[in-house]
């Protein structure tokens, strides 16, 4: 269910994806509103956990779902197929850029987004030009606040056309982000969505954690 190589090839010859991540804190946004989330970031709503709904049932060519670890959260694991089918052809691992995949999620994802209008969605803290040392340039940042970026929704769910053409949006916002790569990618299915979540955030917050630094325990599925 590892799809990070397709994921890669669709990058390469620049056909349009969406990559939304359903880990932990989503399903229980989906399960239990009234959570918080995020690392503490995000309290889910009824409103949010019924758009994050949504946006799991959602199926369209080329739109990603990753999952929850099967052994880390076999409970989450089991909840998602209440909702979507083990059939469906693009389901992926919640952490397909990040703990086993990290290194080369960050070793070849400049290369691919080489040329392209990068747009930024996060926090108004995030540093983006720091990622310029990766050689990723972002063309434009959407800014949010840091925490409940959910407040800033009806600000920015009506920009689905506002991206270019073969644009790059990178997203990394909390749960937000599947429920924006859900309403944008259905309206407009020629920009890719990509949520990155907290990958980037040795460069544009200065905060590392452990799939950073190789300290993330060892999982047959996921690490």
């Amino acid at each position: 269910m590892d799809k990070l190589s397709s994921i890669f090839d669709l990058l390469n010859q620049g056909i349009p994806q969406a990559v939304t991540r359903f880990n932990d804190g989503e399903v229980r946004g989906i399960l239990r509103p009234g959570d918080t989330v995020a690392r503490g970031c995000q309290k889910v709503d009824d409103l949010l956990s019924f758009k994050l709904t949504r946006a799991l049932e959602h199926k369209q060519e080329n739109y990603w779902k990753g999952l929850p670890c099967s052994l880390c959260y076999p409970k989450y694991h089991r909840k998602v197929f209440n909702y979507i089918s083990k059939k469906d052809p693009y389901l992926t691992h919640a952490t397909v850029f990040v703990n086993r995949n990290y290194e080369s999620f960050i070793k070849n994802i400049p290369e691919l987004l080489k040329g392209r209008n990068i747009y930024w969605v996060g926090s108004a803290h995030h540093n983006t030009k720091k990622l310029s040392e990766l050689g990723i340039k972002i063309h434009n940042h959407i800014k949010l606040s840091r925490k409940n970026a959910w407040a800033f929704y009806d600000q920015v769910n009506s920009m689905a056309f506002d991206f270019p053409i073969g644009s790059i949006v990178l997203l990394a916002c909390g749960p937000m982000a599947e429920v924006l790569i859900y309403d944008w990618y259905r309206l407009n299915p020629r920009v890719t969505y990509l949520d990155v979540g907290g990958v980037f955030d040795p460069w544009v917050q200065d905060k590392k954690y452990r799939y950073h630094t190789h300290k993330l325990p060892s999982c047959k599925e996921c690490n």
